[in-house]
């Protein structure tokens, strides 16, 4: 029941920054394009705040994007599969992902303390701020990765079929009869 709570509030979380954070950055380059164009002028904070915001919409909608379940997956072929060679190939997907998980973890936090003097010209923050997305993103890749690996091995889902898809698993058992049904 917690876990419910706490998933629904970093996914209400996540969705208010990167809106947030979309918003602004459209307004920021709406005014600058408008700016330039009737004033020959420009707001040059807009073009570093919109890459740094990009970078940060980027990075939290892809973590976004891996809670709520819907990121690319092999579905067509698992579904396929039996479900034993399925489980090897989810299972094998999920340590992908945790390496890669790890590699922006490690290199996300390397690359914020090397440029935690490096700032931006203009804005005056720290270059840090670009690479902690990174950083954020790698350890929301692992937690998430591994909170869906628990939760597979907890309720025992040896196909672990719901793990790639996000779907209930009672949805994605169809029997014989119901086959035979669709096919006609």
């Amino acid at each position: 029941m917690i876990g419910s709570w706490f998933r629904i509030f970093v996914m209400l979380t996540l969705e208010s920054v990167t809106a947030f954070s979309l918003g602004l950055m459209a307004v920021l380059v709406f005014l600058n394009v408008i700016l330039r164009y009737f004033f020959s002028s420009g707001f040059p904070v807009a073009e570093e705040l919109s890459r740094l915001l990009f970078v940060w919409i980027v990075f939290l909608g892809a973590i976004l994007a891996a809670l709520e379940r819907k990121n690319i997956a092999y579905l067509g072929l698992l579904r396929r599969l039996p479900p034993a060679i399925r489980a090897i190939l989810v299972i094998v997907g999920a340590l992908i992902l945790l390496v890669f998980g790890g590699m922006f973890l490690y290199g996300g936090w390397l690359q914020t303390q090397i440029n935690l003097d490096n700032r931006y010209p203009l804005l005056g923050l720290p270059y840090a701020l670009l690479y902690l997305s990174a950083t954020i993103f790698g350890l929301g890749l692992i937690v998430i990765v591994l909170t869906n690996v628990w939760a597979a091995l907890r309720h025992r889902d040896l196909g672990l079929l719901a793990i790639a898809e996000g779907e209930n698993e009672l949805e994605l058992e169809i029997t014989e009869e119901e086959r035979k049904v669709q096919r006609k």
